[in-house]
């Protein structure tokens, strides 16, 4: 299968479920795969663009969410007007604030104790952090650049959102998983143990 994107994804999972969904440049709906597909592009840039962050009516934004882990060089957008700027361990991790790497690596906490592994020379941002009103927690992460790994505890009732080159992933409690994105193409290995997959594609 081949489809229109902006950059090149990999991506590894582990046990547990995954939806995708993909935005590519005719509309149609493709259905799960057992091999590797590749996708090529015509769209510049990395630049993750969605029409919302998710919130909900009766949203709190007050989460706990922090840099548990820091090595090396790396620097935090704080949303002060200021730009990137250096970080440390134990820095809170707010709303649309966005993280980006060096010749260093961070680890973000969620409250549950899962976690996000950010290498080497990768951008993230974190456009929605919320609390539900039903007491379930709410988190999207864009991957602009760079090699992330999610390890997820096996907390019912969250949300966890990762957008990368114009797909969307809802990850299921319990997963685990490496995303890399970079360049100019796009390939989803097939998933393994539990995961299941489908994409779907819309017209630009």
């Amino acid at each position: 299968m081949k489809i229109r994107s902006g950059c090149r994804l990999l991506l590894a999972m582990g046990s547990s479920m995954a939806v995708c969904v993909a935005a590519g440049a005719q509309s149609g709906v493709v259905g799960t795969q057992a091999s590797e597909t590749a996708v090529s592009s015509s769209v510049p840039g990395a630049k993750i663009v969605g029409d919302s962050n998710g919130a909900l009516p009766g949203d709190s934004h007050v989460r706990i969410v922090r840099l548990s882990d820091v090595k090396g060089t790396l620097q935090l957008d704080r949303k002060t007007g200021n730009g990137f700027e250096a970080t440390m361990p134990n820095m809170p991790i707010v709303e649309g604030e966005k993280l980006r790497t060096g010749e260093g690596y961070a680890e973000v906490e969620f409250e549950d104790n899962s976690t996000l592994h950010v290498t080497p020379n990768s951008l993230v941002e974190f456009p929605l952090l919320a609390l539900r009103s039903s007491g379930a927690k709410a988190s999207k992460v864009n991957v602009a650049r760079g090699t992330v790994y999610v390890n997820l505890e096996s907390t019912k009732g969250n949300e966890f959102l990762l957008w990368a080159c114009d797909m969307k992933m809802t990850v299921a409690p319990a997963t685990h998983l490496r995303m890399t994105v970079e360049g100019r193409k796009r390939y989803c290995p097939s998933s393994m143990g539990a995961s299941r997959w489908s994409a779907v594609q819309r017209q630009l």
